[in-house]
C-alpha cells in the first residue's frame, strides 16, 4: 500500500505546483538571480557584478518587484554557477519551467530514498518534505538540490557503493556549507571514499576555473562571500547566530567572527556523532545526514529555504532511535513545518497536512480514535501558532516599504551582494526585526537543539560497547 499513496501524494503536489504557476504564484526571484548570472558568465562578463545581472533580472522578473536600482545577487561558486549558463541559452520561462520540474523530481526522488532507508511509508516521508519543498520551489531555491545529493549520498552509501555515493556526495557542495559537513564525514569514516572525493573536489575546482577563470574565483572567496555574510546579517529570513548578534548590537565582523565558531564547533560536533550514531543505530546513511543537520544551528549564514537539509536526520532518527524517540518525532514535527512569515494558504495546509501525517505515524500502535484526535489537534496548534506570529509581525508599525539604495551600492561595477546589502536595509519589511519574526524560528532552533540531544544520547552506548 505504500506505493499508491506516494504516486497520489506525488502526483497531487506536482499538479498543485502547475496550477500555482499558470496562475503566476510562483515568484521564483532566486531562480531568475541563477539565471542572470549564468547569462553573465555566457556573455564573458562577472556575474558577481551590479552589471548585466540588473539589467537582466528587470527584463525577466515581473513578479517580485525589487526597487529599479536593485538586484538579488547569485552568491554560488563557479562550478554550482555552470549549470545555470546553460539554462540562460533557453527563454526564462522554459528555463523555469525546466528547474521547476528538476526541483520537483528531487523532492519526490528524496523522499523515495528516506522512505527505503527508514522503512518510514513513502507518502509520509513526502509529506514530511512538501512544506519546506513548495517554499523553495515557490522562491526558486535549489537547496531541494542539495537535499536530492544527501538522500542520493546516503542510499548510496548505505549500499556501499563508495563511488558513486562520493560523486553525488560532492554535489551537495552547491550548497558549500552543508555539504562541506557531510563531505568531511565521509572523508574521515569512510576510507574507500576518500579517494574518489579528492578527485571530485579537484573536477569541482577544474569547473569553477573553466566557468569563471582564477581572477574571479579567488574574488569570490576573499569578497563576494564576506560581502553577502555582511549583507544577510539584517535578512528576517536568516537563522545565524551572526544575525543575532547583529540584532544584539554586536558590531558585524565581531557578529560574523563568532558564528563562523559557532559553526566549527556545529560540525565537529556532528561530525563526531555522526560515526557513533551511523554504527549505533546501523544507519551509514547518518555519516552523511547528520553533520548537514548539525550546521544549521548557529553559523553565519542560514535560512530558512536551507532548513529542508536536516529532514533526513530527522526521519532517521524519529525511525531508529532507542532512547527519546518522542522527542525526535516532536522535532521532525517542527522541522517538516514552514516556519515563514510569507506562509499563504498554500503553505500552511502542506504544514497541517505534514504535521499530521508524522504526529499520526509517530502514535503508530495507538487506538486510532487517539491518533487521529492527538494528530489533528498538533496540526491545529501548530498552525495556529504560526498564525499569531504571522499577526503580531503584521502588527509592527515600523514595517513601512521603502525603495531607497545609496548610490556607490547602485553603481554598476558595485558587488551585486553590496547592493542587495542595502536594498535589505531599505526594506523594513525585509529587515527589521519583531516579536513575531524571532517567535516564528524558536520551534526551528529548538528542533536542530533537539536532534543533537537525541543523537548524543544514541552515542555512548555505542562508544561502551566497542
Amino acid at each position: 500500500m505504500r506505493t499508491p499513496w506516494f504516486a497520489v501524494v506525488a502526483l497531487g503536489f506536482t499538479l498543485l505546483v502547475a496550477i500555482e504557476g499558470h496562475r503566476g504564484g510562483l515568484e521564483q526571484g532566486s531562480f531568475k538571480a541563477f539565471y542572470c548570472a549564468g547569462s553573465a558568465i555566457a556573455s564573458g562578463a562577472n556575474p558577481y557584478l551590479v552589471e548585466p545581472s540588473r539589467s537582466c533580472y528587470h527584463r525577466v522578473d515581473t513578479t517580485t518587484h525589487i526597487a529599479p536600482g536593485g538586484v538579488e545577487p547569485a552568491p554560488l561558486p563557479g562550478y554550482a554557477l555552470a549549470p545555470f549558463v546553460l539554462l540562460s541559452s533557453l527563454p526564462v520561462r522554459t528555463a523555469q519551467a525546466l528547474f521547476t520540474v528538476l526541483l520537483i523530481a528531487a523532492l519526490i526522488t528524496s523522499a523515495w530514498l528516506i522512505g527505503s532507508l527508514t522503512r518510514v511509508p513513502y507518502a509520509v516521508v513526502l509529506l514530511g518534505l512538501l512544506p519546506l519543498g513548495y517554499l523553495n520551489i515557490a522562491y526558486g531555491e535549489i537547496p531541494p538540490l542539495l537535499l536530492a545529493a544527501l538522500t542520493g549520498a546516503g542510499y548510496l552509501l548505505a549500499r556501499r557503493r563508495w563511488a558513486w555515493a562520493s560523486v553525488v556526495a560532492a554535489g551537495s557542495m552547491i550548497e558549500p556549507h552543508v555539504g562541506l559537513a557531510a563531505c568531511l564525514a565521509m572523508f574521515l569514516f569512510v576510507p574507500r571514499c576518500r579517494l574518489p572525493l579528492l578527485l571530485c573536489g579537484v573536477a569541482l575546482a577544474a569547473l569553477s576555473v573553466a566557468t569563471l577563470g582564477i581572477a574571479e574565483n579567488w574574488a569570490y572567496l576573499g569578497a563576494v562571500l564576506p560581502s553577502q555574510a555582511i549583507a544577510e546579517l539584517v535578512a528576517n529570513d536568516q537563522y545565524s547566530l551572526s544575525r543575532i548578534l547583529s540584532i544584539a548590537g554586536v558590531q558585524d565582523r565581531t557578529a560574523l567572527l563568532l558564528g563562523s565558531l559557532s559553526y566549527a564547533l556545529m560540525l565537529a560536533l556532528g561530525v563526531m556523532l555522526a560515526r557513533r550514531l551511523a554504527r549505533r543505530l546501523k544507519a551509514p546513511e547518518l555519516v552523511i545526514w547528520f553533520p548537514a543537520a548539525a550546521v544549521l544551528f548557529g553559523g553565519t549564514f542560514v535560512h530558512d529555504v536551507q532548513m529542508i537539509a536536516a529532514l533526513p536526520a530527522a526521519f532517521a532518527l524519529a525511525a531508529r532511535a532507542r532512547r527519546l524517540q518522542a522527542l525526535a518525532y516532536g522535532a521532525l514535527v517542527a522541522l517538516a513545518f514552514a516556519w515563514t512569515l510569507s506562509a499563504g494558504r498554500m503553505e500552511v495546509l502542506l504544514s497541517i497536512t505534514s504535521s499530521v501525517a508524522i504526529v499520526a505515524l509517530g502514535l503508530a500502535g495507538a487506538p486510532h480514535w487517539r491518533r487521529l484526535t492527538v494528530a489533528l489537534s498538533a496540526g491545529v496548534v501548530i498552525a495556529g501558532a504560526l498564525l499569531i506570529a504571522q499577526y503580531l509581525v503584521g502588527a509592527d508599525p515600523g514595517h513601512a516599504r521603502s525603495a531607497l539604495l545609496t548610490a556607490s551600492a547602485s553603481m554598476p561595477d558595485a558587488l551585486a551582494s553590496v547592493n542587495w546589502g542595502a536594498y535589505l536595509r531599505a526594506m523594513p519589511t525585509l529587515s527589521t526585526p519583531s516579536l513575531g519574526i524571532e517567535l516564528l524560528k524558536l520551534p526551528t532552533w529548538a528542533a536542530l537543539i533537539t536532534l543533537v540531544i537525541v543523537a548524543s544520547r544514541q552515542a555512548p552506548r555505542e562508544a561502551r560497547a566497542s
